[in-house]
């Protein structure tokens, strides 16, 4: 784990990690809270008189509730998934698939079409993650991806969720 996330993880409960998720602004959390998750990243940013990367402090928190999950947490990533950034959905679905179970495999499956190849990657390692065959046909749909990353993980997936099915 990332030394700011331990920290970030022993400084904000699990109901300031939410909160941190829902902030339009840099200045809608604390200082405090924004270093503990964001570490010196955070203080530059601070520093700046008019920060133009607030989705920064929403990209943190997801990422956070990745290595700290809260229960509160699988409405508001749900809701990260549709964010303006890349980032934020990115770190929302990784920390979907890794806390929320086959909750998340039908926004994780919809998250194979998000227009940025990271977003993609990460939503077709976390239906691998999910371990639910369900999502092969959501795979296999989006397996000629124009991203070589993302054709990549959606073949590691589909062997993966095959070999679970096959199993079965």
């Amino acid at each position: 784990m990332p030394f700011e996330l331990t920290q970030s993880t022993s400084i904000l409960s699990g109901l300031e990690l939410i909160h941190a998720l829902r902030a339009e602004q840099l200045t809608d959390i604390p200082d405090e809270h924004l270093i503990a998750l964001g570490g010196n990243h955070a203080k530059r940013l601070l520093k700046q008189t008019n920060p133009q990367n607030n989705y920064w402090v929403r990209a943190w928190a997801a990422r956070a509730l990745y290595y700290h999950w809260h229960e509160t947490a699988f409405e508001p990533l749900l809701e990260k998934l549709q964010d303006s950034h890349w980032r934020v959905r990115m770190n929302a679905a990784r920390a979907l698939s890794q806390h929320a179970g086959i909750g998340a495999l039908d926004e994780l499956s919809t998250a194979l079409n998000d227009p940025h190849w990271r977003v993609r990657e990460a939503a077709a390692i976390g239906l691998k993650r999910l371990a639910d065959p369900e999502a092969l046909p959501a795979l296999e749909n989006a397996f000629w991806d124009s991203h070589e990353k993302v054709q990549a993980a959606i073949e590691r997936s589909l062997g993966v969720l095959e070999k679970i099915k096959r199993q079965k």
